[in-house]
């Protein structure tokens, strides 16, 4: 394929993967830039219960994924993302009209096959030696796309006068009409190459024998990543999903808020994650971005503690927890893991690394939740997500400094055992 061909593929490639995920923020998360107040249930806020309810039906579904990614073949992905998204819209429809059993199971029945969607879009993604940069593009809806959704969920319910039940059903048929086309359109681009494969191997669905080799050669440093993405995830749902209560809590409504808190952020990241393209050596670039996620942990833990102290405005302080945290679980998402995979000798996607990595961090997301109203604690989402954030980041340093001095002699030796053409 003639370069400025390959160059303009890629790019389409990235750009779709973008609206495409998008496009599941929208249907996924315009409920959580309501607080719901004045609704609760079995003693709990109806805003928590919606979390919870969607979360446990995203959880499942990457405890699901870890085979079901690992064995999905590129003929039939199409038909699964659409099924996927459409299945997750329509029960959105019915929040404004059911009682609030029926709204929480239609929480979860969504939330299910949401969870499937990360791994199906990123099948179009890896693999390629431009996996960094296409990554980078993506990785911006996991900050940017959050934030937008929010804001623009806000807005329309102000100026279409839809209520916070209405909202979150009519922003998903929007999402939906806007998806079709555009996986349509990825599904037309070109596959990996051959200097792709030569680079990063040739990825095909993984069995379980497969899945559990790759897992047995590098099994306790993949645990400690995988440690190290709990804690990420932590940090990352409890800002994501409840910042309107913690803005409310500190006096600020502003609907373009969550918007310029996520912008900036987005350009800092898709630059970081872009970086560590540029590195040949699947070794090295491992090992930086270890390096890089280090950085993150300690950018979260000297944030918040000036915060906590009375030194930091909460936007700010906001800021950087997403800065800092998204900077390891982007870099874990997008690229650690396929360089995994590339290193690894074997010719398998790396979706079911993500799935067992996702399938943990979302279940403690909904042990976090919980814990916050059963366990004795402080009283404001503002010091929980303070709180939490200083233990995880605490947590997730020690896992990224262990997975490093553990992993750095095992990956040399294999990146030695690579053919000279994988790393040029």
């Amino acid at each position: 394929m003639p370069l400025m061909k390959r160059i303009l593929n890629h790019i389409l490639i990235g750009l779709l993967a973008f609206c495409i995920y998008t496009c599941m923020y929208a249907i996924r998360k315009p409920y959580t830039a309501f607080t719901y107040s004045g609704f609760v249930f079995l003693g709990l806020p109806l805003k928590a219960w919606f979390v919870i309810a969607q979360i446990l039906g995203y959880a499942l579904s990457k405890w699901i994924g870890i085979g079901f990614i690992g064995s999905l073949k590129k003929t039939n992905r199409l038909q699964v993302l659409l099924i996927l998204l459409t299945v997750a819209a329509f029960p959105l429809l019915l929040l404004p009209y059911t009682g609030i059993e029926v709204q929480l199971l239609c929480m979860f029945i969504s939330g299910f096959p949401l969870g499937l969607v990360y791994g199906v879009v990123f099948s179009w993604i890896e693999g390629r030696r431009f996996t960094e940069f296409l990554g980078a593009i993506l990785a911006c809806t996991f900050v940017f796309s959050s934030g937008f959704v929010k804001s623009a969920a806000l807005f329309l319910s102000a100026t279409m006068g839809w209520s916070e039940f209405q909202t979150p059903g009519y922003m998903a048929l929007i999402a939906l009409a806007t998806a079709f086309p555009m996986a349509i359109l990825i599904n037309r681009t070109s596959d990996p190459d051959e200097l792709d494969i030569q680079h990063r191997k040739l990825r095909l669905h993984a069995d379980q024998a497969t899945r559990k080799s790759i897992f047995k050669d590098l099994g306790f440093p993949l645990v400690l990543w995988i440690i190290a993405y709990f804690m990420l995830t932590l940090i990352r749902d409890l800002r994501d999903n409840f910042s309107a209560e913690i803005l409310k809590e500190q006096g600020i409504n502003d609907p373009g808020i969550f918007l310029s808190l996520e912008a900036p952020a987005s350009l800092i990241l898709v630059f970081l994650v872009s970086l560590t393209g540029i590195i040949n050596r699947h070794d090295n670039a491992i090992r930086v971005i270890n390096y890089l996620s280090m950085t993150g942990l300690l950018l979260l833990l000297v944030s918040t503690l000036s915060f906590l102290n009375g030194g930091m405005y909460a936007t700010t302080w906001l800021f950087m927890v997403g800065l800092g945290c998204y900077v390891g679980y982007i870099l874990l998402n997008i690229s650690l893991f396929d360089r995994v995979i590339s290193i690894s000798g074997y010719n398998a996607n790396a979706g079911f690394l993500l799935y067992i990595a996702d399938a943990w961090g979302y279940l403690g997301s909904v042990g976090i939740t919980v814990s916050r109203y059963l366990l004795p604690g402080p009283d404001s989402w503002t010091q929980w997500l303070g709180y939490i954030t200083m233990a995880s980041s605490i947590v997730g340093l020690m896992a990224f400094i262990m997975a490093s001095f553990f992993s750095s002699e095992d990956l040399r030796e294999k990146q030695e055992q690579l053919p000279l053409s994988a790393t040029q």
